[in-house]
């Protein structure tokens, strides 16, 4: 096993549609692919596959006006915050906040 660094996005897809990093990895997710565009796409079966999962991938499920647009949506949040980051500020105290940081500043001096 590796700490600190990343591995390389890939994997070996067994028969059963399972991927695992690599041969000496024993990790393994389910990986499947649904087609909205086929007939008897059951977007029930692509949701709870979402729900075990924690992922889908849906081919044909928006059409290409609509993937432009949510890009162009996207770029157009991210052109905003690189203009302008959200700065929340000091903002109001919460109930406690001081003995919080009274507690902090006890167990976590800082020494220089």
């Amino acid at each position: 096993m590796q700490h600190g660094r990343l591995r390389p996005a890939r994997g070996y897809v067994n028969q059963l549609g399972s991927l695992s990093g690599a041969p000496d990895n024993p990790t393994k997710f389910r990986m499947k692919t649904f087609d909205a565009r086929k007939p008897g796409f059951d977007f029930d079966v692509a949701l709870a596959f979402l729900n075990d999962e924690g992922f889908v991938v849906i081919e044909g499920l928006l059409d290409t006006a609509e993937v432009a647009n949510l890009r162009n949506s996207v770029q157009s949040i991210l052109d905003t915050q690189r203009q302008s980051p959200f700065d929340p500020g000091e903002g109001q105290p919460f109930p406690g906040e001081d003995a919080l940081r009274q507690s902090l500043r006890q167990y976590f001096a800082t020494s220089y």
